[in-house]
């Protein structure tokens, strides 16, 4: 048997117990709460603040190496201004979120890029051209 095949055979063999799953969400409701911990640009001290809690509580909870309980999650998501949602769905399915928000964003001011023709206002003329601009011809 190749190692390809012998990882599939494990991996099958582990979808079997209960604790893959536990795992994996785990993993999944750390890499989304580290996720929006990037997105705010909150630090861990900040939310520790915000928990109430010690900053190594934080980083023990971004190591991903415990049991979340649903109020930490819902602590968590509160304290990152999100919403927790607990979903189930059969086993032969696969879900896509989609969200939608709940009223329309502010309107941002448009930044001006170094590229911006606006940028632009003043046109030189090349100094070693007689008529700075006769078009300049190519040449094959």
């Amino acid at each position: 048997m190749n190692t390809q095949a012998s990882f599939q055979n494990m991996l099958e063999r582990s979808k079997k117990r209960d604790q893959f799953w536990v795992e994996t969400a785990i993993l999944e409701f750390t890499e989304e709460m580290a996720a929006r911990i990037n997105q705010l640009k909150v630090t861990n001290s900040q939310l520790a603040e915000r928990l109430n809690v010690n900053p190594a509580f934080v980083t023990k909870l971004l190591r991903g190496k415990n049991n979340f309980t649903i109020e930490t999650m819902v602590k968590l998501s509160r304290a990152l201004d999100a919403e927790l949602r607990v979903h189930m769905q059969p086993a032969v399915t696969v879900s896509q979120w989609i969200n939608f928000l709940k009223e329309k964003p502010a309107p941002q001011p448009a930044q001006q890029s170094a590229w911006d023709s606006r940028a632009f206002t003043k046109i030189l003329a090349f100094p070693s051209s007689p008529n700075p601009y006769e078009p300049v011809r190519a040449t094959a």
